[in-house]
């Protein structure tokens, strides 16, 4: 008794600490928390910065600055000693433009490639949501289907504990005892199976979600409704998935690229234009400002005159340059004609993405129709099983049933509420599968 008690307490207190998350909880966490989709986003910001850099190689700016002293002598046969000493400090700004198509084409390269990453990220946060939507209903599915094998078990020791009673009053044999026995014993290890089954669904939806958490602690909530359908006709859902498909326009850029990476390589055959200006500016400064003694002659006399030197003397300069380059190889040749077959390699990819993005919306809808045509006529399964489990029960009850034909009645009741799980959540992953399909 006391092991009941303390094993009761243990389930008490785990299903207390156990969080109940809703679909929409999840698909929140998932964009929140995945690391596939935080990498991404690392692409992005990547490809954002080699536009910058593209950009950049349209022009060259320089700041250059220079400072030291200098020690300039002149001599005089009549003033040996006099000399000048001067600090010179120079400043430069100067700034180049380069004119060519490569880099031109290189840029756009670049803004391509920086929009493929956005397509990138866009795509992978869809296929991220229908994943995380896939993994919830099988979830709900091992969940439901948890709770129909607890029936099944309550049934079968039902079943047996009859079985056991009429065999002790000698209205059954042993082989039919055992056949209850065996019921039982299937429904325990069904029931095992399913468990493991529902903690392996929840651990990839953890895993999806990016949770620490244990899957004994992850319970879902859903509130199943019918209400999802496609009026569309399926010409006009592939057409939808055509216009609407992030891996068909990450298909189309790639065949943009292709051509642009050929007018590179036949860009290398002109020449390059680089075009640049430079100013500069510079300042003397006299560190000893000594007097300067100058002679100045005349017809009649020799006049020495003192000069007293500037504290500084300042020069500008200003220059502009162009310069024609014409760099070319032998190998540029191979490069083009390698170019060429890259294109034709990225057109036939191309046709490849569109047919099977055809060929998976048609198949897409096709397993809506087939769900949705189950989820119509399971309830009436369900309800010819049950009215043939109550008569073979009654039948069984008055000796006209076996236990082998009472324990197939009760089986295929079983399977029957399991089938309308399935066909409920099948419908639903099945409905996700055709959004995702479109690119809706």
């Amino acid at each position: 008794m006391k092991k009941i008690i303390f094993f009761s307490i243990i389930i008490i207190s785990t299903l207390s600490l156990a969080k109940t998350y809703t679909l929409k909880q999840c698909l929140e966490i998932g964009e929140k928390n995945n690391l596939n989709l935080k990498s991404n986003g690392y692409n992005i910001e990547t490809t954002q910065l080699d536009v910058t850099s593209a950009l950049n190689r349209f022009y060259d700016a320089r700041v250059s600055a220079s400072s030291g002293p200098s020690i300039n002598e002149s001599h005089n046969s009549e003033r040996p000693s006099v000399f000048s000493k001067t600090n010179a400090t120079y400043t430069g700004f100067s700034l180049s433009g380069n004119i060519d198509l490569g880099l031109i084409d290189n840029y756009r390269y670049s803004k391509l490639n920086s929009v493929n990453s956005d397509i990138n990220f866009q795509n992978e946060l869809k296929n991220l949501r229908y994943n995380i939507t896939s993994s919830f209903f099988y979830c709900i599915i091992a969940q439901e289907d948890l709770k129909v094998k607890s029936e099944k078990i309550d049934f079968s020791k039902m079943q047996y504990e009859e079985a056991k009673l009429k065999y002790d009053l000698g209205s059954l044999t042993r082989s039919e005892l055992l056949q209850a026995e065996v019921s039982l014993s299937q429904a325990n290890l069904d029931i095992i199976n399913s468990e493991s089954e529902m903690n392996i669904r929840k651990q990839n939806l953890l895993h999806l979600l990016n949770l620490e958490e244990s899957y004994h602690e992850l319970k879902l909530s859903y509130q199943f409704t019918e209400n999802d359908q496609f009026n569309e006709k399926p010409d006009e859902l592939i057409q939808e998935a055509l216009h609407n498909r992030l891996d068909l326009k990450m298909g189309r850029n790639n065949l943009i690229m292709s051509n642009l990476l050929l007018d590179i390589e036949e860009n290398t055959y002109l020449p390059s234009l680089t075009i640049g200006v430079e100013n500069s500016w510079q300042r003397v400064h006299n560190l000893n400002r000594k007097n300067i003694f100058m002679d100045v002659y005349s017809d009649t006399e020799v006049t020495t005159v003192k000069i007293k030197e500037p504290d500084y003397i300042d020069s500008h300069g200003l220059t502009a340059r162009a310069t024609l380059a014409w760099d070319l190889s032998l190998s540029d040749f191979n490069s083009i004609d390698k170019q060429k077959v890259e294109i034709k390699k990225s057109k036939l990819n191309l046709t490849i993405q569109e047919k099977n993005v055809i060929n998976d919306t048609k198949l897409a809808y096709l397993e809506y129709l087939n769900q949705k045509e189950n989820l119509k006529k399971i309830d009436k399964h369900i309800e010819l099983a049950k009215e043939n489990l109550e008569l073979a029960n009654e039948m069984f009850k008055l000796g006209n049933k076996t236990i082998t034909e009472q324990i197939k009645a009760k089986n295929d009741y079983i399977d029957a509420k399991y089938q309308k799980i399935n066909a409920r959540y099948q419908y639903k992953t099945a409905i996700a599968k055709l959004m995702n399909s479109i690119g809706r």
